[in-house]
Formats: structure tokens, C-alpha cells, sequence
């Protein structure tokens, strides 16, 4: 099929579409997308054909073990996921989710618990909070916080009883 430029406005059935279209990537079935969107697979069916009908060309390719996206169809992916994220982050705001955090905060932790656990752990919180400059030492030292070495350390230590 070829694919013609649309001339139409985007509006919320074709979210619904884009929508459809990333649970069916991320699923792979049309059970599997239905289940994630809370809907009957027919309606993922029914977004599908849509969706495909307005871009005129095919999105995904049938097999008898699911959906595969085509070369095209990933190109729409990976736009939905763009869409995606922003109106995330949209809601987010709207919410009030977002804390406006600024400043810097320094964080010590061992090495190993530093790289396999905090900085893992803090990726998405430092992506929600671009203002926070957040600098994860990872020293086996135990820096001095009273001195301000560091504003907060996670340290294994011994109980005692």
C-alpha cells in the first residue's frame, strides 16, 4: 500500500487509535492489548483497521503468533510513544505530581550499592525533576554530613543489640 499525506486534525478517536496501536506492539495479540486498554479485542480490531485505513497502509503483520509491526508501523510507534510521553507529562503537571524541586542534593553510598541499586532507583525521579542537580557519590568513606559532605549516604552497618 501507499502511504498519502493526512490532511485531518488529530483528534481523541485517534489517540484512542495511537493508543491501541502501542498496546498492540507491546502485547502482541489482540487479548493481550485489550486486557492492558480495558477493552474487547474487537475494539482493538476495530481501532486497528482505522488507524490503517486513514494512513492507507498496513501497520502491523498478521502471523500465528501475533502482531508484528511493519517498517511503517514502527515509524508510527515510535511517534506514539513521543505523543505518549508528553501527554504524561501533561497529566503529570496538571496533577500537581510535578514537585518543582531545585537545588542540589549530594547522596553517598558505597560503590556497589550506588551503581546496583540508587542510581537505577534514581534515573526516573532525576527525568521528573530536571531542575534538582543530584550528584550520587559512590566512596566507600563514610563523608562526614555534619560537615556537609553530603546531604544524605546509605551505609550497611551492623545492629547492635
Amino acid at each position: 500500500m501507499t502511504r498519502q499525506k493526512r490532511t485531518t486534525r488529530l483528534t481523541l478517536a485517534d489517540w484512542d487509535r495511537l493508543r491501541a496501536v502501542l498496546a498492540l506492539h507491546r502485547g502482541g495479540t489482540l487479548s493481550a492489548a485489550a486486557k492492558v486498554l480495558g477493552v474487547d479485542h474487537t475494539t482493538v480490531a476495530r481501532r486497528l483497521n482505522a488507524i490503517e485505513r486513514d494512513f492507507k497502509s498496513m501497520l502491523f503483520e498478521r502471523g500465528k503468533l501475533g502482531f508484528t509491526a511493519t517498517p511503517f508501523g514502527e515509524e508510527v510507534v515510535a511517534a506514539a510513544e513521543q505523543v505518549e510521553g508528553e501527554i504524561d507529562g501533561l497529566l503529570r503537571r496538571l496533577d500537581g505530581a510535578s514537585s518543582n524541586l531545585t537545588g542540589r542534593i549530594r547522596l553517598t553510598a558505597t560503590p556497589l550499592i550506588a551503581a546496583s541499586l540508587v542510581a537505577p532507583a534514581l534515573e526516573p525521579f532525576a527525568r521528573d525533576n530536571p531542575s534538582l542537580d543530584i550528584e550520587l557519590v559512590g566512596d566507600g568513606r563514610q563523608l562526614d554530613l555534619s560537615a556537609r559532605e553530603a546531604d544524605a549516604a546509605i551505609r550497611l552497618a551492623r545492629l547492635q543489640s
